[in-house]
């Protein structure tokens, strides 16, 4: 073989060894790796992200509710939404008590509601699913164990799992219990005690912390002249993440405990009673439940109802908060409606609810937007003619669309709340058949 042809053939040799060996490109992990975090963290993220826009007393919103059907040139105006009628109510429960609350809220896909029942001479917690289209997705489950009485229900949903806070007891004090739900409105493991056993916890209600997680609120009766609201931060699932923080003590009865979100941080509502006025006071807190300013009387009125604190609502909204309350005026009650800062200052008169046949009381509020409210009274005009208006609102006092009313069975509504879905408002109302659901389907606003 002669020497070039021998080159020749050492020639060949490298390039097809080089053309086999390529260097490895850097490695790195499968997408799936990218999401293996602490679950608790992610969830907490999750559930914080899915519940800024929740709404107290029953409220709650979702980001699909919040402008969802703005027009391409973002127009405002365009994207406002009202309510036009009711469907047929669904019937929830036949025996709710008067006094042991309900709560609703909305999970993105269903609304959760929560009531008391009186079931063989004990108060007891129950709680159902709905689905979008108004309808129960399963029966309806008892929440709270044989031999505990159970009161003042509060449920949200965190992102995975329905929460319900629930004020309960075996014995003689009242305490903060949590039980998580899975989607469809089944019990998961059993009930968490979340507060001490030497005193009587109730009213609870959450709302999502800007730091996250979540802030409890509720009021305790220490002895019988020393009341005091405490504030307490949860994580995602409801594990306690600091001490109890004292918000206010007061020598009178406290009811009606509210909270609302905002971007600093949060504002804590509650309602004192005495013979003959009430007053509603309120505290901001940071995101760790700790308070940054001294409790501010926002409404002193009379009222007419010497046995039960008259009913408040509470919302957040991108001004500040805007709260609603009944008021005992010319002997006989009406609704108030006010918007405050995020100092808890108002700049303008409260405005009152006129209906000249009928007296408009129990109100409840959610958020439809940031500039629009849900507003839902109980229009009693005699004592079988009591229905639920309801319409939408302007953070300037400005109605949008028509006013609706709701009639249950026999044509009696009593007492609603509300919260807002992704293409509806769930309604919750009283009435002679118990508790019941109307769906109110959202329309663009008309111009």
């Amino acid at each position: 073989m002669t020497t070039r042809a021998v080159a020749l053939m050492l020639g060949c040799l490298v390039f097809v060894c080089c053309q086999r060996y390529q260097p490895a490109a850097p490695w790195s992990p499968p997408d799936d790796d990218a999401h293996d975090v602490d679950a608790l963290d992610a969830d907490a993220r999750h559930t914080h992200d899915a519940h800024d826009d929740h709404a107290i007393d029953g409220g709650a919103r979702s980001d699909a509710a919040t402008n969802g059907d703005a027009t391409a040139d973002g127009d405002a105006a365009n994207a406002r939404r009202c309510v036009t009628h009711a469907l047929p109510p669904e019937d929830l429960s036949a025996t709710p008590t008067e006094r042991g609350g309900v709560s609703v809220a909305y999970s993105g896909r269903a609304w959760g509601v929560a009531w008391t029942e009186r079931v063989d001479g004990e108060d007891a917690v129950y709680f159902v699913s709905v689905g979008e289209n108004g309808r129960r997705i399963d029966t309806p489950v008892r929440v709270t164990e044989r031999g505990y009485r159970g009161r003042h229900p509060h449920v949200l949903w965190n992102g995975e799992q329905w929460m319900l806070f629930t004020s309960s007891s075996a014995a003689r004090f009242d305490e903060i219990w949590l039980q998580r739900l899975d989607a469809r409105g089944a019990l998961v493991g059993r009930a968490r005690r979340l507060t001490a056993r030497d005193r009587h916890d109730r009213y609870p209600t959450v709302a999502p912390s800007p730091t996250g997680g979540w802030i409890l609120a509720f009021s305790a009766e220490i002895e019988p002249r020393r009341h005091q609201v405490i504030a307490l931060r949860l994580g995602a699932w409801g594990q306690q993440l600091s001490p109890p923080v004292e918000l206010v003590e007061r020598t009178t009865r406290i009811t009606d405990v509210s909270i609302a979100p905002m971007r600093e941080g949060l504002v804590v509502t509650w309602s004192t009673l005495r013979s003959s006025t009430f007053a509603i006071e309120g505290v901001r807190t940071d995101g760790n439940g700790q308070r940054i300013t001294g409790a501010a009387r926002v409404v002193t009125a009379p009222h007419g109802l010497v046995d039960q604190a008259p009913r408040a609502a509470l919302v957040d909204t991108s001004r500040g908060v805007t709260l609603a309350w009944e008021q005992w005026t010319h002997g006989s009650s009406g609704t108030r409606l006010a918007h405050f800062t995020r100092r808890l200052s108002s700049d303008f008169e409260a405005v009152t609810l006129e209906d000249p046949q009928a007296t408009l009381r129990a109100p409840a509020l959610a958020t439809l937007d940031d500039e629009t409210i849900v507003l839902a009274v109980q229009r009693s005009a005699g004592e079988l003619d009591q229905s639920v208006l309801i319409e939408t609102r302007t953070l300037d006092d400005r109605a949008l669309g028509a006013r609706i009313r709701i009639r249950g069975h026999e044509g009696v509504a009593e007492r609603p709340l509300v919260s807002v879905g992704r293409s509806a408002i769930a309604v919750v109302t009283r009435g002679p058949r118990g508790l019941a659901l109307h769906r109110v389907p959202l329309v663009e606003c008309p111009p």
